[in-house]
């Protein structure tokens, strides 16, 4: 269990090393529990929500060399991806506020445990066996959770895990003959999204009994699976004409490759559109498609429980 957000390079899962990414954002009108907006927000993550750490720590790692960054900064930046992750969608200008920082923030505490699921995945572990893992995975964001709480969070979203079974580097190392394998209505492997939903249906439970904990606080749950599955179902209607189960970054004889990064691998393919596909590199997701969860969260409500509709905290489209 690696409570760091850390991925070890075992079947082609890169190495994350160093302390799991905090990002801290002020913003104008954002997300908000209830009427008021936050002035300033605060995430705990992994690779997900890493906005530049891991070129300080990893100067010669892919996202540190273009085409990362491509579709919105025109160069490289350390993010994971073509331009701005989930975290910077709603972040709008800076308004620093100091006093009570936390208890007037908004806390975004995740997503955590993929790296810890993807590190099973990758050794082997049969699914049955790594299904033994969630309880521990849900255990450590309840504590994360209680300690943030303890340092004096009131508003705290726990988003849940993604459908898995529809990333291209599970699709890719977890290739089966048997069509059984995989869910008809979107080609994803289905014990694998099975498992997320395991996973996120574990943590709903944990969250439920925080909240009895500390009646006070907004524990908000972020339905980061319902946000992605309808793009899977209907891709071409969400715009992503060029590649939903396959990266920008394309695969190069049956192996996804490394990331389509030019000091590594020159021969590695680039799309020329990356907001035509779901997904970057094989585990990160393009800007477009982080624009669209984002859309999905902030709009109605309809993917937090309890219910959070952000519609009046919106300055434009995200």
């Amino acid at each position: 269990m690696d409570p760091n957000g850390s991925i070890n390079p075992i079947g082609g899962f890169p190495r994350r090393r160093g302390p799991a990414v905090v990002v801290v954002l002020f913003l104008l009108p954002t997300l908000a529990a209830g009427a008021a907006c936050f002035t300033s927000i605060f995430s705990f993550g992994d690779s997900i929500a890493d906005t530049g750490n891991q070129c300080i720590l990893l100067p010669a790692d892919p996202p540190c060399t273009l085409p990362f960054g491509r579709t919105f900064f025109h160069r490289s930046t350390g993010r994971n991806g073509d331009g701005r992750l989930m975290i910077e969608k709603s972040a709008i200008a800076n308004n620093a506020a100091c006093s009570s920082l936390l208890n007037n923030s908004l806390v975004l505490l995740g997503e955590i445990g993929g790296n810890d699921y993807n590190f099973a995945f990758s050794s082997g572990i049969s699914l049955n066996k790594i299904q033994e893992l969630v309880p521990m995975v849900i255990n450590t964001i309840g504590l994360a959770l209680k300690e943030v709480i303890k340092f004096g969070a009131t508003n705290i979203l726990v988003p849940g895990n993604f459908p898995v079974g529809c990333v291209p580097r599970i699709l890719s190392r977890f290739r089966s003959s048997n069509p059984r394998d995989y869910d008809p209505s979107t080609g994803c492997l289905a014990q694998y999204n099975q498992f997320a939903q395991l996973h996120n249906e574990q943590l709903q439970m944990e969250l439920n009994d925080t909240r009895r904990l500390y009646p006070h606080v907004n524990i908000i749950y972020v339905d980061y699976y319902n946000a992605l599955m309808p793009v899977y179902l209907s891709p071409k209607k969400f715009g992503f004409t060029g590649g939903v189960l396959e990266p920008c970054c394309r695969f190069t004889g049956g192996v996804l490759k490394p990331c389509c990064n030019g000091g590594m691998n020159r021969s590695t393919i680039c799309c020329d559109e990356p907001s035509t596909y779901v997904n970057w590199d094989g585990i990160h997701f393009t800007e477009a498609t982080y624009r669209l969860i984002v859309k999905g969260i902030m709009k109605d409500g309809s993917l937090t429980n309890p219910n959070l509709n952000a519609s009046s905290c919106l300055v434009g489209d995200p």
